[in-house]
């Protein structure tokens, strides 16, 4: 729910349609944090969010991090939409 607030005040330009947590896409293998959805700039947009886990150290949180960043990104081209990845770290 957080998410989708924090979108909505960080893109007061954006619409944000609907958002979900730990949801699956289908086609990959790794489960979001967090998505939303909706148009910015006139694009449809997936709002992707990542979310470190402090007890992880940097090597595994880099690790994991281009792991889904990469998901993302195939997930978008395939798709044809625009993606906006944001991740949330204590490091």
């Amino acid at each position: 729910r957080r998410w989708l607030a924090w979108l909505r005040s960080a893109y007061p330009r954006a619409e944000i349609w609907t958002g979900w947590s730990e949801t699956h896409l289908p086609g990959i293998s790794v489960y979001p944090d967090a998505l939303a959805w909706g148009r910015i700039q006139g694009y449809e947009t997936l709002f992707w969010l990542e979310v470190g886990d402090e007890h992880k150290s940097r090597d595994e949180i880099e690790e994991i991090t281009r792991k889904r960043l990469k998901s993302a990104w195939k997930f978008c081209q395939k798709t044809a939409i625009r993606l906006v990845y944001a991740q949330l770290s204590v490091d």
